[in-house]
């Protein structure tokens, strides 16, 4: 509610005490809402390293929006090393569970890769769906 004002006086430092108290329970949402506010730097100073852990935490939860975030990260190389095998890994679950911005970013990515960094992407991405998350 204070994120977006609603019932309250918008408030990001506010949001961003709630959202860290949800995020260390490990709800997915907080930690993607959180590593919004980080990577925005609203409500808290921008980090780009905060802002992906919280993504990543987010991701492996199979909240799409997080997937797209990170995988655009891999790919400037924010809070992460620069990786674009890791960004269309990504990027590709993304597209999988529904998120059709990841599509565009996807073919750009691809853009930049040899087809064997392609493949290795895409192996990735299965391996990383089949044990759903837990070898991301």
């Amino acid at each position: 509610m204070y994120d977006d004002g609603h019932g309250v006086e918008q408030n990001y430092q506010e949001a961003a005490k709630w959202f860290h108290r949800a995020a260390e329970q490990g709800i997915a949402r907080a930690e993607h809402s959180l590593g919004l506010m980080y990577y925005n730097g609203k409500g808290l100073e921008q980090n780009f390293i905060a802002s992906a852990k919280w993504l990543h935490r987010a991701a492996v939860q199979d909240v799409p929006q997080a997937q797209v975030l990170l995988g655009a990260m891999y790919v400037l190389g924010q809070g992460v090393e620069q990786d674009l095998i890791y960004a269309h890994m990504w990027t590709n679950i993304a597209a999988h569970n529904g998120a059709d911005l990841s599509i565009k970013l996807r073919k750009e990515i691809e853009e930049l890769m040899t087809p064997q960094q392609i493949a290795d992407a895409q192996a990735m991405a299965r391996a990383c769906l089949e044990s759903q998350y837990k070898n991301c």
